[in-house]
């Protein structure tokens, strides 16, 4: 694009110059043209009324004719040039069409040197070539001979032809706008040239007759040009009618964009917060074990999701569809419903066929004898947890086609969650309550319960973690103290590749696993991946399934699945053959369903940390926003030679003016802070709330030198915007520049830092480089 530019200004530049060339060109000629005019003058006395009368003539056509175009076309005054012509000659006509043709263009005002040069230029050298053509083919002739006439024709042809070659080869050294204007407005000028050309044969004769004719012959020349005048205003009118009318159109569509970005916005903040009702979802659910918490959850959740009259959550106890929470003016309906016969086909046939459903008008529908009558718009979507369904999800509204699919969507993803922590919450609660009949018998019993508030305390620790990384550490870490287990692995499995990638390892082997590629369809791990089922091994050595490590007897293997999909492989082993029994076992199944949820949390989390680049107090970029940032504008600059400065701004006595003015006050001058430096960040800088009260500036193709002067300006800036404050807030600044102060970006970072640190030591309020 750069490249493309630089061609156009370059052939702009041609054009100008061949423009300027032809100029002088014309220049040139028209003076020759206006030495042979005044050498050939020959005035006959008889002649100079007439010739006084012909001049006024064309000085008051041209006159009256200041705002039309004159500049590529024949005047309408060619009749009274000819005339001269024929009275006098091409001289005194010649130098008549110079002066009456310079008045016109100084009358019209808005006309340069150079426009005018070229106007005047043209009406000489069509005038005296064509009159040179008039004396060489009329000889002697008298004008209303046939051989005067027949010159006369051919001088006005020869008028027009001359013309037309000079104007438009000018013409066509100019824009292509302007060339379309001056077509248009020669084919309106075009007839009345055409027809006036012809009335320069007759002028003399009348005038030789009587010369207060050629006034009456003159009116309508006049009268026609100021009536070409008059059209021409009105075709400007009209044009500017139309262009405000495209104006109208253009703002109109101005304005639809516009509804259409706030909508576009609007659509993307419901996603955001519905994500982030998700990720409390997630939260929330980490950190319920018992089932009537969960449920809870899930049902606040839905509320803040969907707007309904119904929702039940139905549980399969034995053989039996229970009601296990629900939100809905038909609860005497729902109670009795065994009773009384009632049911929800819709739940039903969900359960039966295992995928969501939605009816948009239930009275089209036979559905029988209905529990939640009056609500017409229906969606049921099943909890399904490793193929096996816990139960469905209803809910209902009065009005028809209330539901959309967007609605069944969000039902859905929630049931999912829900179905994950509503299992987790059976097996927490089954496991509880074993251990809590036999905590009295034995240690056995008592280890287990320790066990379980191990799956709390790890539970606890998954909700609050806000990384995979995070997340994965404290599966490892609260699997080696909940079981007796030398090692324990994670392994990333994508249903697209043969081999599984080792994730997060543990134990004396941890250097072999992190280089092992198992297989994903083979032994141990493709058994679990296969079946979607965890697995337990008391001996090795009894299995024909191969083992992950060959000195690994006792192992316990899960999978770690989102929407019955699995997306990973939980590994744990011993030494020792026996060593994991049927209560690990429960209890690491309870292990790997916390351990997929909180996975999926905090990828969900992180998903939405990505989106979040904005700081919404201050408006300016986040913390994270200007890590990503700082390291590829180093690499850039790096790559380019370019030097890159840094601003780390902290803002004095900030704790203070909390403490007097209240938060509120303190949020206001943060975000006054941030307009002042967003006042001194220029194109490709990036000015980023740091933390609490202190910011930075990234400063692109900045030296250290000028990075001074900006620290400068925005400390004085500052000072000045808090002066007569009851607590005055000031900026001490510590600048440090790549590459002098820093070759990456953890050293760019603490160089600012120091100078920072340097400026606070200092006495605060000053600018301090690294």
């Amino acid at each position: 694009m750069r490249e493309s530019k630089i061609n156009n200004i370059e052939e702009d530049l041609r054009d100008a110059r061949r423009a300027h060339n032809y100029l002088f060109a014309i220049a040139g000629i028209s003076v020759i043209f206006l030495i042979w005019c005044v050498l050939n003058i020959n005035i006959r006395p008889e002649d100079k009324p007439l010739l006084s009368i012909l001049a006024l003539l064309l000085l008051l056509s041209e006159i009256s004719a200041v705002k039309l175009p004159n500049f590529g076309f024949a005047s309408v005054s060619l009749c009274i040039y000819m005339a001269v012509i024929i009275v006098s000659g091409p001289g005194l006509a010649g130098l008549m069409a110079a002066g009456a043709a310079l008045l016109r263009d100084i009358a019209r005002k808005q006309w340069g040197f150079w426009e005018i040069l070229a106007d005047v230029g043209i009406s000489v050298q069509t005038i005296c070539i064509s009159g040179l053509a008039y004396m060489i083919l009329s000889g002697e002739a008298a004008p209303v001979s046939t051989r005067g006439i027949i010159a006369a024709l051919s001088a006005l042809v020869i008028y027009g032809v001359v013309d037309y070659l000079i104007a438009s080869t000018a013409m066509g050294m100019l824009s292509k706008d302007v060339q379309k204007t001056w077509m248009q407005l020669k084919e309106r000028a075009r007839w009345l040239n055409i027809g006036f050309g012809p009335m320069a044969l007759f002028i003399l004769p009348v005038g030789r007759i009587n010369e207060s004719y050629i006034l009456i012959l003159a009116v309508p020349l006049v009268v026609l040009r100021l009536a070409m005048q008059y059209s021409i205003e009105q075709k400007k009118a009209m044009a500017q009618e139309d262009l405000n009318r495209l104006l109208s159109i253009a703002e109109h569509e101005a304005e639809s964009l516009k509804k259409e970005n706030v909508a576009l916005g609007k659509a993307l903040q419901r996603k955001v917060d519905e994500l982030s009702i998700f990720f409390e979802v997630g939260q929330s659910l980490g950190t319920t074990a018992g089932l009537e918490d969960t449920l809870e959850v899930i049902l606040n959740m839905l509320r803040r999701l969907v707007v309904f009259q119904s929702c039940v959550i139905f549980l399969i106890e034995g053989k039996k569809l229970v009601p296990a929470r629900s939100l809905t003016p038909h609860i005497e309906s729902l109670k009795y419903s065994t009773m009384l016969k009632l049911e929800e086909n819709i739940v039903r046939r969900t359960i039966e066929k295992g995928y969501p459903m939605m009816v948009s008008d239930m009275n089209e529908t036979s559905d029988g004898k209905r529990i939640f009558e009056g609500e017409r718009s229906v969606m049921c979507v099943p909890l399904i947890v490793q193929n096996e369904t816990l139960g469905a999800i209803y809910a209902g509204a009065p009005r028809p086609d209330y539901f959309s699919q967007e609605h069944l969507q969000l039902l859905s993803m929630l049931a999912n969650a829900g179905a994950i922590a509503i299992r987790a919450s059976q097996l927490y609660e089954v496991q509880h309550n074993v251990l809590k009949r036999q905590q009295k018998m034995n240690e056995e019993l008592d280890f287990r319960v320790r066990q379980l508030e191990g799956l709390m305390k790890l539970g606890q620790e998954l909700a609050v973690s806000l990384s995979i990384e995070e997340t994965l550490n404290s599966i490892m870490d609260n699997t080696l103290l909940m079981f007796p287990a030398s090692t324990v692995a994670l392994f990333y499995y994508d249903a697209g590749s043969p081999l599984m990638e080792p994730w997060k390892v543990r134990g004396p082997y941890s250097d072999v696993l992190a280089n092992l590629s198992p297989l994903a369809k083979e032994g141990l791990l493709g058994w679990v991946v296969r079946e979607k089922k965890a697995l337990l091994i008391e001996d090795t050595g009894e299995t024909k399934l191969a083992n992950l490590l060959d000195y690994e007897k006792s192992v316990m293997v899960a999978p770690l699945m989102v929407e019955n999909e699995v997306f990973a492989v939980f590994y744990t082993g011993a030494d020792r053959p026996g060593t994991f029994k049927e209560r690990h076992y429960d209890l690491f199944r309870t292990l790997a369903y916390q351990a997929a949820l909180a996975i999926r949390n905090a990828d969900l989390f992180e998903r939405i940390s990505d989106m979040a680049t904005t700081d919404g107090l201050t408006g300016l970029y986040t913390h994270r926003h200007f890590h990503d940032s700082l390291a590829d504008e180093l690499e850039d600059a790096r790559k380019h030679g370019r030097a890159v400065s840094l601003l780390m701004i902290d803002t004095d006595y900030f704790k203070q003016y909390n403490d007097r003015l209240g938060h509120p006050s303190g949020d206001i001058a943060l975000r006054e802070i941030a307009r002042i430096l967003r006042g001194f960040e220029k194109e490709n800088d990036l000015a980023c709330r740091y933390g609490g009260d202190e910011f930075v500036i990234l400063l692109h193709g900045t030296g250290k030198k000028n990075a001074v002067e900006i620290g400068e300006s925005i400390r004085r800036e500052i000072e000045k915007h808090f002066e007569g404050h009851d607590v005055k807030l000031t900026a001490s600044i510590g600048i440090a520049a790549f590459p002098d102060d820093g070759a990456n970006k953890s050293q760019l970072l603490n160089a600012a830092d120091a100078a920072l640190y340097r400026a606070k030591e200092g006495g605060r309020n000053m600018v301090w480089t690294a």
